[in-house]
């Protein structure tokens, strides 16, 4: 190879180096840009939720109800509003029982299987990183409490969640987001919940508290 051909690889070779570095980078600057972008978003999701006990007066006894660990899943809609703000609607279902913990000196029991569903709306805010969106979002909304036996009714409550997550957008097209979020029912702020009917059930003290935690990941649709 005579320098003359030496001196055309090494040229071909700083620009073949050159296309690829500006491919790299408008790539990135892609990414970004669709991260940064104001569009509707569709996030069906699933996960794990748990927590869930309070005290309550059950069969003339005091004892701990608990909505035991199980799957969570649902569907996330964001849309985009101001200040670089996003709109979000939510709903989550968690397929489970409710059991009854006597204490040390009480019997266990499991009373019945039961869902429990969250319909919410609030607003998510992040500060995008590239293409990844860290965030965080505040909901209201209402929980359904419905026992699945015969002659018990659901229960409604206003509540409200918190959580923490980010974003991680793949294309124009599809991302991933996952989360972890704080759900509170407020149940029983001046009165009480109880399931059954007659003079039996399970009836729970004013005043009380329940809180749930959940943690989630989806496949984000981007419209």
């Amino acid at each position: 190879m005579n320098p003359g051909q030496q001196l055309l690889t090494k040229k071909n070779s700083g620009s073949n180096a050159a296309l690829a570095a500006a491919a790299i980078f408008l790539l990135l600057l892609s990414s970004s840009l669709w991260a940064q972008q104001r569009r509707f978003e569709i996030t069906p999701f699933a996960g794990y939720q748990f927590l869930g006990s309070t005290e309550v007066y059950y069969s003339n006894a005091v004892g701990d109800v608990d909505i035991k660990d199980d799957m969570v899943y649902g569907v996330s809609i964001n849309v985009p509003a101001k200040y670089g703000a996003e709109l979000e609607l939510f709903y989550s279902r968690q397929d489970s029982r409710l059991t009854f913990d006597g204490g040390p000196f009480g019997s266990d029991e499991t009373l019945f299987d039961m869902s429990v569903e969250y319909f919410q709306i609030g607003v998510l805010r992040g500060v995008p990183k590239g293409n990844v969106l860290p965030y965080g979002v505040f909901t209201l909304g209402a929980t359904n409490f419905n026992p699945k036996k015969e002659g018990l009714e659901s229960e409604w409550r206003f509540s409200f969640t918190f959580g923490l997550g980010a974003k991680a957008y793949l294309s124009e097209k599809i991302g991933l987001r996952l989360q972890g979020t704080l759900l509170m029912p407020v149940q029983w702020a001046g009165g009480s919940v109880y399931f059954g009917t007659g003079g039996s059930g399970v009836g729970v003290s004013a005043g009380t508290s329940l809180i749930q935690i959940d943690v989630r990941g989806g496949l984000i649709i981007l419209l």
